[in-house]
């Protein structure tokens, strides 16, 4: 299954478009900072945060905040 597929697939789900994309990227990273999410996913950085804060309410990624 592609990227383009599988955010297509969790959109079906439910999941707005930024939150598939960084749900998929995180797939690929296992673990990532928000740039790194940012950069894999083409999502900007600032809506990265946003997408993962609600994608941790759904309980699908741990959001690890560090400095």
């Amino acid at each position: 299954m592609s990227d383009r597929e599988a955010v297509e697939a969790l959109r079906t789900l439910g999941l707005s478009n930024y939150e598939a994309q960084v749900f998929a990227a995180l797939q690929q990273l296992g673990r990532g900072t928000a740039q790194e999410v940012g950069d894999l996913s083409d999502v900007p950085r600032s809506q990265v945060y946003g997408a993962a804060d609600s994608l941790a309410q759904r309980g699908l990624v741990e959001v690890v905040e560090a400095s």
